[in-house]
């Protein structure tokens, strides 16, 4: 089951979250490195210092878009696959469906209205970009 691209997804529905992560199930690493860039660059998830370094020296050099960019083709050499981007994907879909809102006590996961709607904009342009 891919992603409903028209689907309004409630982020007070625990239904809804396990559907949004069954729906991004199948997604190639590329997307999930681009996904990852922006929810990063957002702080919907905490990261290890150095990699935020890094995104940061990627953004200030080139600029938001391309430096996020750069950052997800940073995440899609080999090795970074297995040891940060995949264990990264899986810990933001973790958070997304059992973490709590530290702001929002209605949030059936991790994020706030805000922060979901945030995440399904990025995840659907990654999806139609890349043709899936």
């Amino acid at each position: 089951m891919a992603l409903d691209l028209t689907y309004d997804y409630d982020y007070k529905s625990k239904t809804d979250l396990l559907k949004i992560r069954q729906g991004l199930r199948d997604l190639g690493v590329s997307s999930k490195a681009m996904i990852l860039s922006f929810v990063l660059y957002k702080n919907l998830m905490n990261m290890p210092w150095t990699l935020k370094l890094i995104m940061k020296f990627f953004v200030w050099r080139k600029g938001i878009a391309h430096g996020l960019s750069d950052f997800a083709n940073f995440l899609l050499v080999p090795n970074m696959q297995k040891t940060i981007t995949e264990p990264m994907w899986e810990q933001t879909m973790q958070h997304m469906i059992t973490g709590e809102d530290r702001y929002d006590s209605k949030s059936a996961g991790g994020w706030c209205e805000e922060e979901l709607k945030y995440f399904l904009v990025v995840a659907r342009t990654c999806i139609v970009e890349s043709g899936k």
